[in-house]
This record gives C-alpha cells, sequence and structure tokens, in this order.
C-alpha cells in the first residue's frame, strides 16, 4: 500500500459467533505495519445493549432518508454498526 492510503472498514456491530465480522477487523489491521488504526461503533438504538468497539460517535442519526418504499420493509432509522479506518503511514 502506498504512503497515505486509507482502508474504511464498516460491518454490523456483531461478533463472528453472531454473523457478524468485527473480531476480523483488528485481523485486517495487525497484518498492515506502519498504520494507525482508529476503532468506532455507533450507539445501537435498536438494542438494550452493545459492544463497545472503541470510541463512539457523538450521533447515530442517518444523513440521508430513506426513501418512502423502502419504509414497507421496516429499517432502522439510525446507525448501528462499527467501523475502523486504517491510515497507512510509511
Amino acid at each position: 500500500m502506498r504512503k497515505n492510503t486509507y482502508i474504511v472498514l464498516n460491518d454490523i456491530n456483531l461478533s463472528t459467533q453472531m454473523g457478524g465480522g468485527r473480531e476480523l477487523f483488528d485481523e485486517l489491521a495487525d497484518q498492515i505495519n506502519n498504520a494507525n488504526k482508529r476503532r468506532l461503533h455507533f450507539k445501537n438504538n435498536n438494542k438494550p445493549n452493545h459492544y463497545n468497539y472503541g470510541e463512539e460517535y457523538k450521533d447515530n442519526s442517518l444523513i440521508v432518508a430513506n426513501p418512502q418504499f423502502v419504509n414497507e420493509y421496516n429499517p432502522y432509522d439510525s446507525c448501528a454498526s462499527a467501523q475502523m479506518i486504517i491510515k497507512k503511514v510509511k
């Protein structure tokens, strides 16, 4: 990877045992030398508790509204995922 390359990983905030892949973030990051890593998660408004993966975002509102036809599927109205941002520095 070139210097100043960014990788943004996003997944549901679940462990692999529960159908997610959050642990894989750290496994990938550990394979990249000379990288800064930032771990973040949104507060899950739809569940009573959630995994604290790194620091929590202050706001978990969606930045765009769901199209009207999607509402019949009862989509979430907030973010609840976890992210890792990796930056190659050398």
